[in-house]
This record gives structure tokens, C-alpha cells and sequence, in this order.
């Protein structure tokens, strides 16, 4: 499965670069993105303060590719990232995965309002483990789970930084490659697939802060019909992405993570229960926007 995520992503990219290069053909095309590298290492000997030697590796891509021509908005981006760590005598360990494409079609309603459809594909490249419970044991792997979702609503834009999207009709489809991991998504244990219709609102603000400092933050809100009952059952979806860039090249970037889907199960004593999560990445590294 993992042959297949990366074909996939290779794929998606290459038709995103299809799309760049045809900016030359057509003026309506604009594309472009961000790809960032940053590497860590920190080394001991004899050190009488203590420590542990240490290295970390991670690098992410963001690729976009933009029509806009008459009536019509078609938004195409993909979000690709890997991280790896490892400290002491651990092993390498996962530090963040991440493999989403997102794709809109709007089609002008007024100056800021478009009907719009939109696509939403989310899963990861590789294994992952809960390491405070076990090292060999995986919780997740590629299309395991998988995201997918489609909404028919209303998109406004006020200006080219910020959207908002609202849709009445949004399909929340979660599917896993291997059983095992059924019960830790709320699916059947016999089956591979569970699908959710209910409400979805989506918020995204992106902009250049001051120069070179750009700032990104995206927040989905969605309510399934049939489970809703109170505020806790509204899954959260918020990311929140911070760069600076040093030199054109250089980079520090602060990432945050927050989600709340109470249809996830984590292991608590001897019960799964859903739990807020959460993820922090903050590093310095080589990047370059194009």
C-alpha cells in the first residue's frame, strides 16, 4: 500500500506541474509552491551536563495550481509531508505524515459568493505507532485510515486571503486497507468502510503577515445528522502554519495540529475512548517558494 501512496502522490504532482507549465498557454492557470527541508543532529561524548545523542529529518511540499476565468474557480492544492527521528538507542520514530489533496469547483454567484463543490482526500504515507505503548504494534498505516469527503454549498470570499465555505450536504467517508483497524475508527469490525452525511463549515486564512513571515490556518467543522446530540460530537480540524523565511532560503516554521473526532478510539485501560489530539512541530530549515 505504500508503493501505491507514493504512486499516487507522484501522479497528483505531476499533474499539478502539468499545470504550472501551462501558465505560459493560458493566463488563467496560476500555480505554484512551497517545499521546505529541515535536518537536526546532536551528538555527546563524555559530556558531563548529560544528554543523548539525537537526529531528525523532515521535509514538506505544498503544491497549488489555480483557474479562475470567467464564472468559474476551480482550486487545486496538495499537501505533502514526512518526518523522522530518532534519539538515544529508540530507533527511528515517525514524527509526522501527512498526504491530503483538496480540490474546489465554484462558479460565481455574486462579487463574493460561489456555488461551490469541493473534494477532500486525506491519509498518510506510512505506519504509525502509539510508542508509549508499543514499537511494533502499528495504529495506522497508509489508507488506513482514508478521508474522503464531498460537500455541495456556498463559498465566500471576501478578499484573495480569506474563504469560508458552508454546505448543508457533506459525505464523510472513512475507509481502512486492512480490518485491524476497524474498531479504532468506529467501523465494523467485518467491514472497511463507514460513511458519515452531515454538515460541514470550512474556514482558510492565508497571507504574507509582513514581509516574509506568511501565515496559514485552516479550521473544518463538521456535524453528522444522525449521531449529533451536543457540542462534543462536532469533529475539529484545525491546522495552523507559520513561516518565516531567513535569506529567501532559510526558513523557521512553527506547525500546530488540533483535532477532535470522537469517532477515533484510543486505547484507556481497558477501554477505547475518544481523546483530543494534538501536534507541534517547530524547526528551522531550507525552503523555497516558486
Amino acid at each position: 500500500m505504500k508503493r501505491i501512496s507514493i504512486l499516487l502522490a507522484l501522479i497528483i504532482s505531476a499533474s499539478l506541474i502539468y499545470a504550472q507549465d501551462s501558465v505560459v498557454k493560458d493566463t488563467a492557470w496560476k500555480a505554484g509552491g512551497l517545499v521546505n527541508f529541515t535536518l537536526s543532529q546532536a551528538g555527546f561524548t563524555n559530556w558531563a551536563a548529560g544528554g543523548e545523542n539525537s537526529y531528525s529529518a523532515s521535509g514538506r511540499l505544498g503544491l497549488f495550481a489555480n483557474y479562475e476565468k470567467g464564472n468559474s474557480l476551480w482550486e487545486n492544492n496538495l499537501d505533502l509531508a514526512y518526518g523522522r527521528a530518532e534519539q538515544g538507542n529508540q530507533g527511528l520514530r515517525k514524527t509526522d505524515d501527512i498526504l491530503e489533496l483538496n480540490s474546489s469547483y465554484g462558479y460565481k454567484a455574486n462579487d463574493k459568493w460561489y456555488y461551490t463543490v469541493v473534494f477532500n482526500a486525506r491519509t498518510q504515507f506510512d505506519k504509525g505507532y502509539d510508542y508509549a505503548e508499543s514499537d511494533s504494534i502499528p495504529i495506522s498505516e497508509a489508507f488506513a485510515p482514508l478521508y474522503l469527503n464531498l460537500a455541495i454549498g456556498m463559498n465566500y470570499k471576501p478578499n484573495k486571503h480569506a474563504s469560508l465555505f458552508m454546505s448543508p450536504l457533506n459525505t464523510k467517508n472513512i475507509y481502512v486497507s486492512d480490518t485491524k483497524y476497524a474498531l479504532r475508527y468506529s467501523i465494523d469490525s467485518s467491514k472497511n468502510f463507514r460513511s458519515e452525511l452531515g454538515a460541514i463549515v470550512k474556514f482558510k486564512y492565508e497571507k504574507e503577515l509582513i514581509k516574509n513571515i506568511n501565515f496559514l490556518t485552516k479550521l473544518d467543522l463538521f456535524a453528522d445528522y444522525l449521531e449529533f446530540a451536543g457540542v462534543e460530537d462536532i469533529d475539529v480540524n484545525w491546522e495552523v502554519l507559520l513561516t518565516i523565511n531567513v535569506f529567501k532560503v532559510l526558513s523557521i516554521n512553527l506547525n500546530t495540529h488540533l483535532i477532535w473526532d470522537n469517532d477515533v478510539l484510543f486505547t484507556d485501560g481497558d477501554e477505547l475512548k475518544s481523546k483530543w489530539q494534538f501536534k507541534e512541530i517547530f524547526g528551522a530549515g531550507i525552503a523555497y517558494k516558486f
